[in-house]
């Protein structure tokens, strides 16, 4: 996929601007979108495993666990529209914010851990 994504880049660059700018926010989205069920998984067996042999986790990390699912699939919801509109840079930029809830889910359990 990623091969792919690259090839579809370089045909770009060699034309118009816009287009190029078009492709990389389309491959954010998808990318983003790709990565909410895969994510979500991991996050919450790694949850559930820590829950279960060492204790109980903090509740950012469950904030986070369930939020990211959420506002994942609302950020492609918004996103899809915007990038139809040509609003490229903005739909990027909303359709990666959620991944700020895996940030806050690493630095909870980093804290956790170290505190």
């Amino acid at each position: 996929m990623f091969n792919h994504f690259r090839e579809e880049l370089r045909d770009a660059a060699k034309g118009e601007r816009k287009a190029e700018e078009a492709l990389r926010a389309r491959n954010v989205i998808l990318i983003a979108a790709a990565a909410i069920a895969p994510l979500t998984a991991l996050m919450w067996i790694a949850l559930l495993l820590l829950w279960d042999n060492v204790g109980d986790p903090p509740g950012l990390m469950y904030d986070a666990a369930l939020l990211y699912p959420v506002l994942a699939v609302g950020a492609a919801m918004i996103s899809m529209p915007l990038h139809r509109r040509g609003r490229f840079f903005l739909s990027c930029l909303i359709s990666a914010l959620p991944l700020l809830c895996v940030l806050a889910y690493l630095g909870a359990a980093v804290a956790w851990a170290a505190g």
